[in-house]
């Protein structure tokens, strides 16, 4: 699972957005440059792998919506376009409704994106305090390992 996820996470990273992304989210940042470094410190790896798959999951819905959105604003704006031009009543109906469907299917996109951005918020609640966690336990076992090479090397 753990390869999966990596595998995962190293397609995307040719995606510039995914990248862009991973240099400004944290928790990001983390699973990709530091997540192996630190697994062995974690009290419950598959619980936290499981939760790093949803975040990631999450990420990628978001910007998924906001693709999503990114066209329907496009075409919402060629609809606009094509209700200022002098066309027969009957085609500026079909705009017309075209345009309400159009700004129905953003709002929804805006729903969905909402509800990732809240989910992805959850799990960033529950990914902080244990990333935090180990990142201190490694310093202190560090620290200590340094601590007793330098006893170590004066006696």
């Amino acid at each position: 699972l753990a390869h999966e996820i990596q595998k995962q996470l190293r397609d995307e990273e040719d995606d510039p957005i995914y990248e862009q992304r991973a240099r400004v989210d944290q928790v990001l940042q983390f699973f990709e440059l530091d997540f192996e470094k630190y697994s062995g410190y974690f009290d419950d790896l598959p619980r936290v792998e499981k939760l790093r798959t949803e975040y990631v999951n999450c990420v990628n819905a978001i910007e998924f919506q906001n693709e999503l959105l990114a066209q329907l604003v496009d075409e919402l704006l060629e609809l606009r376009r094509q209700l200022r031009e002098k066309v027969p009543l009957e085609a500026k109906k079909d705009v017309i409704i075209k345009l309400a469907h159009t700004k129905l299917d953003i709002g929804d996109r805006k729903n969905k994106r909402f509800f990732k951005e809240k989910e992805r918020r959850s799990l960033l609640d529950l990914l902080s305090p244990i990333i935090a966690d180990v990142k201190m336990q490694r310093l202190l076992a560090e620290q200590e390992r340094a601590k007793l090479d330098a006893e170590a090397l004066a006696e």
